[in-house]
């Protein structure tokens, strides 16, 4: 629960709360709503039906590389960003993005065997490395859709039926 009281600066927001309501100062993303900007190492994202825009630290999925404490690096449906992470282990079912585990993407049940909810967390996995193990009856698929991939982002795959 965020108790409502932000003390940051003008142009930032308190995010990354830890239990105690404790949390860092983000930046709002400046610009255009075109062409919302932030600094080198966040992304602008947009939540809230567009009302909320933050400045949040730009990550990777397969290297789980948020430093803020208890975040994850999760898929917004359009970058991966740092967000405050939830408790539910893969095959589980989950109705936001951030509700997994670090290291799963709440993902359609379609895509998925045996999922008891619309969707279940699954597991990210490396394309070089698959590793599905964790969750039978998926394999190893693209997230990207072929050549969409940002560089370093090629070998990102998630744990899914394949085709489906």
């Amino acid at each position: 629960s965020v108790l409502g009281t932000d003390d940051c600066d003008v142009g930032y927001m308190c995010y990354y709360t830890d239990q105690d309501g404790l949390g860092i100062c983000v930046p709002l993303c400046t610009g255009s709503p075109d062409n919302p900007l932030c600094e080198e190492q966040f992304n602008c994202s947009v939540s809230n039906d567009g009302s909320l825009l933050l400045c949040l630290y730009a990550c990777d999925p397969l290297l789980q590389d948020c430093a803020q404490e208890g975040a994850g690096c999760f898929w917004d449906g359009a970058q991966f960003n740092c967000d405050p992470a939830g408790d539910i282990n893969g095959g589980e079912p989950c109705g936001y993005i951030n509700d997994c585990l670090p290291g799963n993407l709440c993902l359609d049940s379609s895509s998925l065997p045996n999922c008891a909810g619309a969707a279940c967390c699954s597991p990210w996995c490396d394309l070089s490395n698959p590793d599905c193990s964790s969750l039978p009856g998926t394999e190893c698929v693209a997230f990207y859709d072929e050549g969409t991939a940002p560089p370093n982002l090629v070998d990102v795959g998630i744990c899914a039926i394949p085709g489906a």
